[in-house]
């Protein structure tokens, strides 16, 4: 089963989607200036996706993007320094990898 699958019908922890979409949005340009490669343009295209998410309030599917970061990602958002973020990343990876 994808890690997408294990968070389709599970709700985001009750965050402010509107202070998360903010950081994905900083760490989708933080990405975008590091990626290198096609794994890491992929992940460009998650933190892209997870922010759309967030913006139209769809917490189901900004999980199931989340569940599908890298720790490459995770540790973009670390070094950024975008805290909601990082933890919400953190504890859905953990989720997942389990």
């Amino acid at each position: 089963m994808s890690r997408t699958a294990t968070f389709q019908n599970n709700a985001l922890p009750e965050v402010d989607l509107g202070a998360l979409s903010a950081e994905l949005e900083e760490l989708r340009q933080a990405v975008a200036q590091r990626a290198e490669g096609a794994e890491q343009q992929e992940q460009l295209g998650l933190v892209a996706s997870a922010t759309i998410a967030a913006m139209k309030g769809d917490r189901d599917k900004v999980a199931s993007t989340l569940a599908n970061m890298s720790k490459w990602t995770l540790s973009v958002a670390e070094k950024l320094g975008v805290g909601v973020a990082t933890k919400l990343i953190t504890q859905i990876l953990d989720r997942t990898r389990a």
